[in-house]
């Protein structure tokens, strides 16, 4: 039970680590992309990164961007990929507190909402069966002997 416990505890820090970073991404603005590059990982594992500038008032803000997902095994998956997303418009989601804090892409954490809803499931299953057992227990106690 402790172990649930801990993994449940675990899920939920991560759940809401990701859930503030989310909302704090809550304003948007025109990005213009300005180099597309092909990123190793690791050996047999490609992605995409993104060198953008955007605008907040009058400032002119950079950065770059790796992006988690699509991983392809080669780069020229990447590359074609690269070629599709140049034709597109890209907004930025940034903090308003920080706009350096900046995404070209904004995700809500539902695979950490649903790993936490499982774990903390578990977490009660096990809490329902040691008080059912303890229950159990102590009803059918058989008084020892002498």
């Amino acid at each position: 039970m402790i172990l649930a416990g801990g993994g449940a505890l675990w899920m939920g820090g991560n759940f809401f680590y990701k859930l503030h970073h989310h909302f704090l991404l809550s304003r948007e603005a025109h990005a213009v992309v300005s180099e597309w590059t092909v990123l190793e990982l690791k050996p047999g594992k490609f992605s995409v990164g993104a060198s953008y500038e955007f605008k907040v008032g009058e400032r002119t803000l950079h950065g770059v961007y790796h992006f988690a997902k699509p991983v392809y095994p080669n780069p020229y998956l990447a590359e074609d990929l690269i070629e599709e997303w140049r034709q597109q418009p890209w907004v930025i989601w940034y903090s308003q507190k920080n706009p350096t804090f900046a995404a070209l892409e904004k995700g809500a954490p539902v695979k950490e909402g649903i790993q936490l809803a499982l774990c903390i499931g578990v977490f009660l299953y096990f809490l329902f069966l040691e008080g059912f057992v303890k229950r159990w227990s102590i009803k059918n106690r058989i008084p020892a002997k002498s």
